[in-house]
């Protein structure tokens, strides 16, 4: 029904941008005082720090690679190519000796090498390098020791060859080598000589694949999932010396002289974060909840509770997630502005107590929980004699939550959970205490009008009901039928019925002023047969004016003195209006002049009373005709279309659905008003039967 373009105003922009500095600096503020933390590796940590995000223990999963690692055993290969040249290489060195013993031991002239041996350079192109002593003696040597020399440590290198020379084992052989070269019956130059060419000609033949092992370790530490610190986990608590293992972890996570990268990333995923919450917050008002966005008071409401609400998730953080204020929010949105909304924005505080408490799933899941049920049973709250119901019902479903997430997240009942349940259980009773106890504070300083008020003011026992009762009973009646009619319509259509209820009572106070004007108060004699339809229409006008001057002197809460002011909207009061048409037909009537002057319905609550006016007075009128139900209903929802193209609906937000559903359910009351009774038998009847 409404077609208007809603934007945005001003001052409400103004609370939704201070809103979201203020969640941006109480979700960001530790990273703007870590500078103040002493932290280094063996120092006594100044305060607990939790992990606001999930992140590797990098010094635990290190360790647990590098000794998954060492335990790969290397794959030892004989390597021919090793073994094959250490024999040419021996092979060559007895080959050199023996090429030199030819020339410095010729058999023509043995004598002359022992001449001229010192005048030549010794070990010349030889393998490995012998002192002087040695390589005399080698060459000097006769020809069967040298014969059985080189045989044997040809020999002795093929075994030991053959067997397999690894690094790990090589000085542990070429030491049982030196022992039984020594014990064998050789000069003490044998010694010697053996010993050097073992030392230089002697090299592991069981090599390493060493591409493969880097590889093989490689996988073996692929395989070793990271060790995370879950988000919430104490990193280290309060008085605890700061371990390689711990900073570690505080560097990662920006708590250690967090570099300005680490910082802007932060801050930027927390403005990204806010401004997604605000958005889908605003967009859901703006679907769902329109009236919100013009109502000034209902705004600020809402900046004041949120802001209240994140500030005190800040200042609670340290404390068990089991006292969170988001309950509070929770119930005082549902019950002074509406149960969907408090919901909805219940879910997005939520998310943003979350970011400064950096908690964990489970505390996610307990905010959710107990912060969407608080809002469920708020009406209760406010309700005499089901107050303790509610307090238990929250109770209880705190405590419940929380053994279930003791059984997902650690495994089983502990003390910690029973000390967790009292904290929920201090919670719930906490703050439906607080609730209760703030709400004259909220009704007072917002003009909010809570169920709880809006229930007193149907006691009849109210004085302006007990006047109007007095004064105008025709009016009085006249109120509890529309207000029977508006409720169930209300009700029909998910508006609120006991607001519905409390305007229709009080939407006609205007008439105690004159109520001799007004139909339902006449006893036959009409005051406005002597008087110009234009003074009879500006008598029915005044009635609102005097009812607003009389909700304004008793002190009527807002929303109801909107029922008396919008209930007619501009509505054309016909019947004068015709009637000054007949009596001057020569002269142009200015239809304004009949017109009530006041706004149209903002709210389907007032729209909703001002068809159960319109229809109640004319159903009433048609009943002595003898209309039947079906006709009654015809001429119902004529008068609900009539008022619709008249324009007087197009703020009300209602739909034509909406109209649909109004209509039926007036008739349903109207058929309980107004049904065929069966004719009780007359006295003679009764005697004869």
């Amino acid at each position: 029904m409404n077609k208007r373009t809603r934007k945005i105003p001003f001052n409400i922009s103004v609370f939704i941008i201070s809103a979201y500095i203020v969640s941006l600096f109480v979700v960001s503020f530790d990273l703007f005082i870590t500078v103040d933390y002493d932290i280094a590796v063996g120092r006594v940590a100044q305060r607990t720090f939790q992990a606001g995000r999930e992140i590797e223990n990098i010094y635990v999963t290190n360790m647990r690679r590098e000794a998954e690692a060492a335990a790969v055993a290397p794959l030892i290969a004989h390597n021919s190519e090793i073994t094959e040249q250490i024999m040419i290489n021996v092979d060559t060195l007895f080959g050199q000796l023996g090429y030199l013993r030819a020339v410095y031991m010729p058999l023509i002239t043995p004598a002359a090498p022992l001449a001229s041996l010192g005048e030549l350079p010794p070990n010349m192109g030889l393998l490995v390098e012998l002192n002087d002593e040695q390589f005399a003696y080698i060459i000097r040597s006769s020809s069967a020791d040298f014969s059985r020399f080189f045989t044997e440590i040809r020999s002795i290198f093929e075994e030991r060859l053959a067997a397999g020379i690894s690094e790990g084992v090589y000085n542990a052989i070429l030491s049982v080598i030196h022992d039984e070269v020594r014990s064998n019956d050789y000069h003490y130059l044998f010694v010697e000589i053996a010993v050097v060419i073992f030392d230089n000609l002697l090299m592991p033949n069981h090599t390493i694949d060493q591409e493969l092992l880097a590889q093989q370790r490689q996988v073996a530490m692929d395989n070793i999932e990271p060790v995370v610190f879950q988000v919430g986990q104490n990193v280290v608590s309060a008085g605890e010396i700061i371990t390689e293992e711990a900073f570690m972890a505080l560097v990662e996570l920006g708590y250690a002289d967090p570099s300005v990268g680490v910082v802007f990333a932060s801050l930027a995923g927390s403005m990204l974060l806010i401004i997604i919450i605000f958005t889908v917050a605003i967009f859901y008002i703006y679907l769902f909840q329109k009236d919100i966005l013009e109502n000034k008071r209902q705004i600020l409401l809402i900046f004041t509770l949120y802001t209240i609400t994140v500030i005190l998730s800040r200042i609670m953080h340290s404390l068990p997630f089991y006292l969170t204020p988001i309950m509070l929010f929770a119930m005082l949105t549902a019950i002074l502005l509406d149960l969907r909304l408090s919901i909805f924005l219940t879910i997005l505080v939520s998310l943003v107590a979350i970011l400064i408490d950096s908690s964990d799933i489970a505390a996610i899941i307990y905010i959710l929980i107990s912060g969407v049920f608080a809002s469920m049973i708020a009406k209760y709250v406010i309700t005499r004699g089901k107050v303790f119901a509610a307090a238990i019902s929250l109770a209880l479903i705190n405590i419940l939550t929380v053994f279930a997430i003791h059984f997902i997240f650690y495994a089983g009942i502990t003390v910690e959970t029973a000390n967790y349940a009292i904290f929920s259980l201090i919670g719930g009773i906490l703050t439906i205490i607080l609730c209760i106890g703030s709400l004259p504070f909220w009704e007072f300083a917002f003009k909010i009008t809570t169920p709880n008020t809006l229930i007193e003011l149907t006691n009849p026992s109210n004085v302006l009901l007990q006047r109007l009762t007095i004064e105008a009973p025709g009016t009085y009646h006249h109120s509890l039928v529309v207000a029977n009619l508006s409720e169930a319509a209300s009700h029909a259509i998910g508006a609120n019925h006991i607001l519905a209820r409390v305007g229709s009572y009080f939407h006609d106070i205007g008439k105690m002023k004159y109520p001799q004007y007004f139909a339902e108060n006449q006893n036959g004699l009409n005051p406005h047969d002597a008087l110009r339809p234009i003074d009879s229409a500006a008598v029915i006008i005044d009635h609102i004016t005097r009812g607003l001057e009389m909700a304004k002197e008793y002190k009527l809460p807002h929303v109801v003195a909107d029922f008396i002011e919008q209930h007619h909207g501009s509505t054309l009061i016909k019947y004068f209006y015709f009637k000054a048409k007949e009596a001057t037909p020569d002269k142009e009537i200015d239809e304004i002049d009949f017109r009530y002057p006041y706004p149209i319905p903002k709210t389907r609550e007032v729209a909703v009373v001002m068809l159960a006016d319109t229809c109640e007075a004319a159903v009433r009128s048609t009943i002595s005709k003898g209309l039947t139900s079906d006709e009654i209903e015809s001429f119902v929802r004529k008068l609900i279309k009539e008022k619709m193209e008249d324009g007087q609906l197009n703020d009300s937000a209602l739909s034509i659905k909406d109209l649909d559903i109004i209509a039926t359910a007036f008739m349903r009351v109207f058929k309980g008003m107004y049904h065929e009774r069966i004719p009780y038998p007359s006295s003679e009847l009764v005697k004869e039967s």
